[in-house]
């Protein structure tokens, strides 16, 4: 359209110019317009030689038919197509997306039952500990990175402080012991400061356990006596006393088990005054040379120490409550009966030995 009006304007100008006579002035103007017009049509003009251009554009009526045919099946099939072009590198997760069907506004029933499955079991619970560790390690992390640096300023007043009580030690003149004393203290709380006595080994406790009820004084000559290895008469007459005691109380365990096993009565008070009737003299004798043991050893030892005298009744009346009578009947009868099979099997053995050497007495003609 350019090319045919410029073409136009040209024909018409060239036409009404040869009609009038003109000046040099306007043949020049007519001349620049004439050269103007020509190369705008010169511009608007197709070669169709040019290389740049090539075979210019071309519609879709103009291509090869099958290759119209190619692009209506890619158009129709691009979605299967599209899946054949994943990249193998692509996870499962990826292919998935890109394989599913769009959204349609309906849900699936393989996507329901899923998420019926899903939702059927409650989610594990975290446990509380571990929040708890994370979150102080998170703290931690970003404490130690929100952790305020010194400033320039409070390190070189930091350094002004430490040069001048370096300085100040060796040019300050020492005149009196307080002095030394001071300069000594300052040492010190500089390298507490500096975390010097951290790594110094700790050394054994102090014991400073005082019995709360102990007199003064006798805590003082328990302690000399223990420095010089030295055991007080007290001492080894509490080992025997103890040892009396001891026996005193298994010997009357032992032979009220005994009863149990030999004279036993359903009532359980017949079997214990038949006890009284037969031991109750032996053991009164036996409890005073155990008191005559105690009162010897009270003599000696210090009050916080001293022992209690026994009774007869009182310690029966123990031993009663720690003995299980029917238990030991019960164990008694087991014993027995087990005893018994023993003897009984030994009888047999013994019997079939016997046995077995009299057939070997009566077979005399096989010796010949």
């Amino acid at each position: 359209m350019n090319r045919q009006r410029s073409l136009i304007l040209l024909r018409r100008y060239t036409s009404s110019a040869n009609t009038k006579p003109k000046s040099g002035a306007e043949t020049e103007l007519e001349n620049a317009f004439t050269e103007r017009l020509r190369q705008l049509a010169e511009a608007n003009t197709i070669d169709p030689n040019d290389t740049l251009l090539g075979s210019g554009f071309k519609s879709l009526i103009d291509k090869d038919p099958e290759t119209l045919e190619d692009q209506k099946f890619k158009y129709q099939n691009q979605q299967k197509l599209s899946h054949l072009q994943i990249p193998t590198h692509a996870n499962k997760h990826s292919r998935d997306l890109a394989m599913s069907e769009p959204w349609t506004g309906q849900e699936s029933i393989k996507t329901t039952t899923l998420r019926m499955l899903q939702d059927k079991n409650k989610p594990l619970k975290i446990n509380r500990h571990v929040k708890k560790i994370e979150s102080a390690k998170n703290t931690v992390l970003e404490h130690s990175l929100n952790k305020p640096q010194p400033t320039t300023k409070a390190k070189l007043a930091d350094e002004d402080s430490k040069f001048k009580e370096i300085y100040a030690e060796k040019f300050t003149p020492i005149g009196s012991f307080d002095k030394i004393m001071t300069i000594a203290d300052a040492r010190i709380e500089q390298a507490m400061r500096e975390g010097q006595f951290r790594t110094l080994p700790r050394g054994k406790k102090l014991d400073v356990e005082i019995g709360t009820y102990v007199d003064r004084t006798e805590h003082h000559l328990n302690k000399v006596l223990i420095k010089q290895n030295i055991t007080p008469p007290w001492i080894e007459r509490q080992s025997d006393t103890n040892s009396a005691i001891r026996s005193f109380k298994v010997e009357l365990i032992g032979k009220f088990e005994n009863h149990i096993r030999h004279f036993y009565h359903n009532d359980h008070q017949e079997m214990i005054k038949e006890f009284h009737k037969r031991w109750r003299s032996f053991f009164e004798h036996q409890l005073t040379l155990t008191n005559q043991r105690v009162r010897d050893y009270n003599l000696q030892a210090p009050l916080s120490t001293q022992k209690l005298y026994m009774t007869y009744d009182r310690e029966f009346q123990r031993m009663i409550a720690s003995v299980d009578v029917l238990h030991v009947r019960d164990s008694y009868l087991k014993n027995l009966e087990r005893e018994k099979l023993a003897q009984m099997e030994q009888r047999q053995q013994e019997e079939a030995n016997i046995a077995k050497n009299l057939v070997k007495r009566l077979k005399f003609w096989e010796s010949w």
